[in-house]
């Protein structure tokens, strides 16, 4: 009897269930736990299916990643859509980037893992096309606020790198740490800076 035909319908089907039960698991096992026999058990399939759609579990994970942050830069560009003050806009971009990856730890903590082993983190996001539409977007906005006098005059390229990397720092060190400090602490704290600097100023008598 022949065996009933691949359609592509059944193959996305497949590879998203693959999927769906790869976050359940590293979610619930973490790092150390997320096995691809665990995952194919979750998933209904032998673990030879898995390796049907990716080579081994890094190739899992990066799917998966790349996947989430383009979910993530869908709700960061809709941020940049509304006619809101730059600095509301700022504020709301790093509290819903540290949400976000505070929502995924389990997964980020593989996937920074998977591209700190495989190529350093820093090479990848340059090279990353999620970034580089980030980047594009950022530039634009932070254009678009110098001239409407919102914000100082700078390169606004630069610019857009300094405060990428800076939010990419402390969501590092967030998934790093066991207990991290409130979300809106840690925005201010990102947002606050970009936008009033450091230094203190002092009245004269």
């Amino acid at each position: 009897m022949p065996r009933p035909r691949k359609t592509p319908v059944l193959e996305e089907y497949r590879l998203r269930s693959i999927r769906e039960a790869a976050v359940r698991v590293i979610a619930r096992e973490g790092v150390a736990g997320a096995t691809m026999q665990r995952i194919a058990d979750e998933a209904g399939v032998a673990k030879g299916t898995l390796y049907l759609y990716f080579k081994d579990r890094d190739a899992l994970v990066a799917s998966l990643g790349d996947i989430a942050i383009d979910e993530l830069l869908a709700r960061i560009e809709a941020i940049f859509a509304t006619k809101k003050p730059f600095a509301a806009q700022l504020r709301e971009l790093v509290e819903t980037d540290l949400r976000f990856f505070d929502e995924n730890t389990q997964l980020f903590r593989l996937y920074h893992d998977m591209v700190e082993r495989n190529r350093g983190p820093r090479a990848h996001r340059e090279c990353h096309p999620s970034f580089l539409r980030y980047m594009t977007v950022m530039t634009s906005v932070l254009a678009r606020a110098m001239r409407r006098r919102e914000i100082r005059r700078r390169d606004p390229e630069r610019l857009a790198l300094f405060i990428a990397e800076g939010i990419v720092t402390i969501v590092v060190r967030r998934l790093s740490e066991e207990k991290s400090p409130p979300i809106r602490k840690d925005a201010e704290l990102i947002a606050g800076t970009i936008l009033h600097g450091i230094h203190l100023e002092r009245s004269r008598n």
